[in-house]
């Protein structure tokens, strides 16, 4: 990292992240979407049931509306439901490791872990 406390700029060449597609792509039973705009991966099982059902309970208790840097002038641009997980809760701890540890990239270069909450008719314009 370079720069002041207020300009920290993150060198992402570290991060191995441009090798993450291939990665994922050699790991046995995982699926690839097909959409010419995004490489998207499906790993069924990646997380236990009971893994699923904590995480949807610590969403639920702390969910709140979405937000957007740039809504483009459209209140309805982003109408879902978010909450930010506690980085020190045990359970957000082990969910990101997994992620880093199967994406290959160091936590350094994680976000904070979200849950996103669509209701029937909410979205996420395309940005």
């Amino acid at each position: 990292m370079t720069g002041t406390a207020d300009t920290d700029i993150v060198d992402l060449r570290g991060s191995g992240a441009h090798g993450t597609g291939d990665r994922l792509a050699s790991i046995p039973g995982i699926r690839t979407a097909a959409s010419p705009e995004v490489q998207q991966f499906v790993l069924d099982g990646f997380l236990e049931t009971e893994v699923c059902k904590a995480l949807i309970e610590r969403i639920d208790y702390c969910v709140r509306p979405s937000t957007i840097a740039d809504p483009h002038g459209d209140d309805s641009f982003r109408t879902s439901s978010t909450c930010d997980l506690d980085h020190r809760d045990p359970l957000a701890r082990t969910v990101e490791a997994r992620f880093h540890e199967l994406t290959g990239v160091p936590s350094a270069y994680g976000e904070p872990l979200q849950g996103q909450r669509y209701d029937v008719g909410q979205e996420f314009k395309a940005h």
